[in-house]
């Protein structure tokens, strides 16, 4: 019974740590997977399995719900991917890219 209701309790921790699942919501602007330009990137959530590609210096996956903040010069764009939307980012990230989440930050901005 106890670990019901712990499993139950950790159930209702992370469904109160994402948005509402009846609004998808998405970003304005689509990404289009490119780090460029300078800045830096946040994200965080739920990712297919990563794969390491061009000798590993990128890691590229499918956001199944990824939230994202970017900061560049003079632009601001924070957003959420949903959807199996393919993502790339480089490999000199800090943070963790693990095989079901991913929570990393980056230099460069999403464009």
């Amino acid at each position: 019974m106890k670990k019901l209701l712990l499993f139950v309790m950790i159930c209702m921790l992370v469904f109160a740590s994402f948005p509402t699942l009846t609004t998808a919501r998405k970003a304005i602007q689509e990404p289009n997977d490119q780090s460029a330009g300078t800045g830096w990137t946040f994200m965080r959530g739920f990712i297919t399995k990563p794969q390491y590609i061009e000798r590993g210096n990128v890691v590229t996956f499918r956001a199944l719900h990824v939230h994202f903040y970017t900061e560049g010069s003079g632009m601001t764009r924070h957003g959420v991917l949903v959807g199996l939307h393919k993502i790339i980012l480089p490999n000199s990230y800090q943070g963790i890219v693990n095989t079901h989440y991913v929570f990393a930050m980056f230099n460069g901005v999403l464009t």
